[in-house]
This record gives C-alpha cells, structure tokens and sequence, in this order.
C-alpha cells in the first residue's frame, strides 16, 4: 500500500492578466489561477460564479469571470 507523503505542495499558479476595463477601456493586469480559462470582464457583480475583482487606474472597480 502507498505510503501518504506529509509534505506540501503549493497548488497556487496564479497568474496575471490584462483585461480592459468596461467603462473606460483602461488596461488593467489582474491575478488568476486558471490561464486556461476564458475570461468575462464585467462591470458589476453576478448573483453566482467564480471571480477576480480588480480597479482600473481611473477607479472602477471590474469583476473578472472565469468560464
């Protein structure tokens, strides 16, 4: 039987994107962990759904989905 490592591995591949932002097209680099995904860029919170929240250099705040 395989004997359980106690030693820990780091799950965290976070990356940064950059996205524009909704209201001013501003670029904006946002940290995810999945590159693989696709992203949706939005200017106000879902009711549900994994997501990144970021600011653009003019102050929006932006919700960032991942597909």
């Amino acid at each position: 039987m395989p004997r359980e490592s106690s030693r820990a591995y780091s799950t965290d591949r976070s990356q940064e994107i950059e996205v524009a932002c909704p209201r001013c097209d501003r670029p904006t680099s946002v940290a995810v962990s999945d590159t693989d995904a696709e992203f949706v860029v939005r200017p106000y919170a879902a009711a549900f759904g994994e997501y990144n929240t970021a600011h653009c250099s003019n102050g929006h705040k932006i919700w960032i989905y991942s597909c």
